[in-house]
């Protein structure tokens, strides 16, 4: 279950300039079935963010990339309409790395006016495995019921996507940053790009003839950054303040800082104070979980399963989110017929059934070796699907019998990774040349093909290579 604190109790909002009157902090929320719960990792693995928020007035050109050509997938709560081809709440924001922080405020600034700008500058630390959730929100009433919120979600991983063992994070040149937009109001007439906010949001006559506020997640491709670089990024506003139009936010990461400084007793204290408050939460009994835009995507998706025009859409979401890169693959690749029994076996996988997100990935990984397995054994693949078994199972995606064995006996992806690398070395002395190459070629690929093998040579000089290297392990 996600847990979520927020880390700066102390909110101002006395300021009369519009966005003055909406709350500003910095939370944290775990990912998906971390397996501490509670815990933000080591302090010696965090990093520092500093955050500016401006409340703009009006919208101005800038050279950032519009959210919809980065965007890897959205929801939308209520699920009757939860996955979306373009963002609506959303439609205008825009996001880039960059550099100069003078120039992207100076983009941002109304030109030839003196006008103040409310501007919010917030402190929290980007542990390893949690999410930092910058949040703007309006302040609750006693009868308001549900809020306006605007979150940028984000968490750090490593630039090859999985995380580097043992290197402190203060040592990383470059990282790249997972984020996700989650933004909760009115979803505005139309859609269209060039749209103009002063739009009505929809009421009571509009979807569903509740007015009901919509919450909509982004989720962003990956953001590389190096040493120097911020994250930048400009909102449309989903609250309904007079003059108000949106939100420029500027992101920078920063190592800790050095130890004996009052900056660094300041800092441990925010990450000790941070942890505190995740422990507590996690302690508390709350039947209600906070929202967790990884965790609400991925149960939003194994809903839509059952819709045959989302279906294709919510399984590479799946697959993406949980990392099992055969199941994408299948997905991509094969025809309907495949892709409606692939998402039939997940729905039954996981009907009436809370998932284990910690294993999800594997398991839709294994969802998609057995219907491969099951098509390849009455050869009713297509080759395409030969294809992609092959490239990820190597001269064993030909022997449907080993490969049953072999996803039966593992226990998760890296299991099976380990058993497919070892029965690809064997296939090195089939007596079949093209076998030998297909290995070959698929452990090469991975950089674990042995030096100086040539899959078309004599049986004595493969047999001289593959005996010296089993000589050489230790």
């Amino acid at each position: 279950m996600a847990l979520s604190a927020g880390c700066r109790p102390g909110l101002k909002t006395a300021h009369p300039l519009p966005g003055s009157e909406l709350q500003y902090g910095v939370g944290y929320a775990t990912g998906l079935s971390p397996a501490d719960p509670g815990a933000p990792g080591r302090i010696e693995d965090s990093l520092g963010i500093n955050v500016t928020i401006a409340a703009i007035t009006q919208w101005h050109e800038n050279t950032l990339r519009p959210v919809a050509s980065q965007t890897q997938m959205i929801t939308v709560l209520p699920a009757s309409t939860a996955v979306a081809a373009v963002p609506r709440l959303m439609r205008r924001a825009s996001v880039g790395v960059i550099q100069s922080r003078a120039q992207f405020w100076s983009q941002i600034a109304v030109k030839g006016s003196e006008a103040p700008l409310f501007v919010e500058k917030l402190h929290g630390i980007l542990p390893d495995g949690i999410d930092a959730v910058i949040r703007i929100a309006e302040k609750p009433t006693s009868d308001s019921g549900a809020i306006r919120t605007l979150e940028i979600h984000v968490r750090r991983r490593s630039a090859t996507g999985g995380p580097e063992p043992n290197v402190p994070a203060i040592r990383l040149r470059r990282i790249s940053l997972e984020v996700s937009l989650v933004a909760t109001g009115h979803l505005k007439q139309t859609a269209g790009p060039e749209a103009d906010d002063s739009e009505k949001p929809q009421g009571p006559s509009g979807p569903g003839g509740t007015g009901m506020l919509t919450t909509e997640t982004i989720a962003l491709a990956p953001q590389d950054m190096q040493e120097q670089d911020r994250l930048a990024f400009v909102l449309p506003s989903p609250f309904d303040v007079d003059g108000l139009v949106g939100f420029a936010a500027l992101i920078e990461v920063q190592p800790p800082p050095p130890e004996g400084t009052a900056e660094a007793a300041t800092y441990a204290a925010s990450w000790k104070q941070c942890r505190d408050k995740l422990l507590a939460a996690a302690g508390t009994g709350d039947d209600r979980p906070p929202f967790d835009a990884g965790r609400r995507g991925i149960e939003d998706a194994l809903r839509l399963l059952a819709s045959p025009t989302h279906r294709q859409r919510a399984l590479v979401y799946l697959a993406q989110e949980t990392g099992a890169p055969l199941f994408a693959d299948v997905t991509l690749s094969a025809t309907d017929t495949v892709v409606d029994r692939l998402a039939n076996a997940v729905t039954n996988e996981w009907s009436g059934s809370t998932f284990e997100t910690a294993t999800l990935g594997w398991r839709l990984e294994r969802t998609a070796y057995q219907l491969l397995i099951k098509l390849l054994s009455a050869d009713q693949t297509s080759p395409d699907l030969e294809a992609v078994v092959i490239r990820h199972a190597g001269e064993v995606g030909r022997h449907p019998s080993v490969l049953q064995e072999m996803v039966s006996e593992a226990t998760s992806i890296e299991d099976l990774r380990q058993r497919l690398l070892l029965e690809n070395f064997i296939y090195l002395e089939d007596i079949s040349p093209a076998a030998r190459t297909r290995a070959f070629e698929w452990l090469a690929a991975r950089d674990q093909a042995p030096q100086g093998y040539d899959p078309l040579a004599s049986l004595k000089e493969r047999r001289n290579v593959l005996n010296r290297i089993l000589q050489e392990q230790p």
